[in-house]
């Protein structure tokens, strides 16, 4: 009797795709994987490349053969990113993507594990805790979030997989963090995968079990989604960032519409920081301030504190800023931006210092 030996499947581990579709199919087509092999992501599926979409909709349609873990891009876009402002990956992934497409997205996110124990490999995202077992791994550690000012993954200490007491039974494969070439560590049991795709540098891939390297090249597709998207979210978002961003921009950097806006910006921020010093020196012209002694002054003080109509996000600073003058720092924690500077400037036209002044001095008398 002849006996067929059974065929062994291939594996192919790709690091972080970061929405390189169409490098994912010449990586594919390289290694011309069959119908029973299979094809497993590191995570961060998404973000920084143009096709995050796409790449989703691939493995999410053959969830047997297409296999991913979760990494710290998708973990953000399942928290809902809270700090939006400060990552314009993620949110040019929600400009380029329907609403629809984009829920879809979540979906499958939602569906992906920590981590993945295959016989041929153990495969994470961001990497292990040594000496610590797969069940009890931090899950901030697995997926990589947070993990830039950890020991072990900051890049400033010894990296994880260089720890001489990590002797793992089978390969363990991660991506994450970016290096120039493909980390092979512990005699070919450690292996990082994430070689700057979308970034300028090359998506790469371990294929199992012959463990042989894989890789094609990526535009620095990123840097250019940037320079198309950074206005537009500039403009958007300028009413609410703080002012030490818009205070360090230069107008000049940016193209004309946004120029403007910064202008407008510290044009705003400098009058009103004007205002307040002039309506300060008004109010103490006003008292006949420097004709007064310490208790009159420390009378009028507490008075000018009990006064209603100085209870305004403009009053309040103004309080603050009497009997000196307007402390920038004090003003940009109370007005943290350009949006509260406005509707606190706009209380202005409702004071009437002459008639606090004369309640003042006449109460205090």
């Amino acid at each position: 009797m002849c006996h067929t030996a059974p065929v062994m499947r291939r594996l192919l581990v790709v690091g972080d795709i970061h929405g390189c579709f169409h490098e994912l199919e010449a990586l594919r087509r390289l290694v011309e994987l069959g119908p029973a092999d299979l094809l497993v992501s590191v995570g961060d599926l998404v973000d920084r490349g143009p096709a995050s979409f796409e790449v989703v909709r691939y493995f999410a349609a053959d969830p047997v053969h297409r296999l991913a873990v979760l990494g710290n891009h998708e973990e953000k876009h399942l928290r809902g990113d809270r700090h939006e402002l400060d990552d314009p990956s993620g949110r040019i992934t929600r400009t380029i993507t329907r609403p629809r497409d984009y829920e879809t997205m979540l979906e499958y996110f939602r569906t992906l594990p920590l981590y993945l124990d295959l016989p041929e490999a153990l495969v994470v995202h961001a990497g292990l805790l040594p000496n610590v077992p797969l069940a009890e791994q931090p899950p901030k550690v697995l997926t990589g979030r947070g993990s830039q000012g950890r020991p072990g993954f900051d890049g400033a200490t010894p990296w994880w997989f260089d720890d001489p007491t990590l002797q793992p039974a089978k390969p363990v494969i991660f991506g994450h963090s970016v290096f120039s070439e493909v980390v092979r560590r512990a005699e070919g049991r450690v292996w990082g995968l994430d070689t700057g795709a979308a970034v300028g540098g090359r998506l790469s891939g371990l294929l199992l079990p012959e463990l042989s390297l894989v890789s094609v090249p990526t535009p620095d597709y990123y840097r250019e989604l940037l320079r198309h998207f950074a206005p537009v979210f500039l403009l958007r978002d300028l009413p609410h960032l703080p002012w030490r961003r818009v205070l360090g921009m230069r107008p000049e950097d940016w193209p004309d519409e946004v120029a403007r806006r910064l202008v407008h910006a510290r044009h705003a921020w400098r009058d009103a920081l004007a205002a307040l010093a002039a309506d300060v020196g008004s109010l103490r012209a006003l008292l006949g301030w420097e004709q007064q002694g310490p208790d009159t002054r420390e009378a009028w003080a507490r008075a000018l504190r009990s006064r209603p109509e100085l209870g305004s996000p403009y009053s309040t600073v103004l309080l603050h800023a009497f009997p000196g003058g307007p402390d920038p720092a004090v003003v940009a924690k109370a007005w943290s931006c350009l949006a509260e500077l406005e509707k606190a400037v706009a209380y202005r036209h409702q004071l009437d210092l002459a008639a606090i002044a004369g309640a003042v001095g006449g109460s205090a008398a």
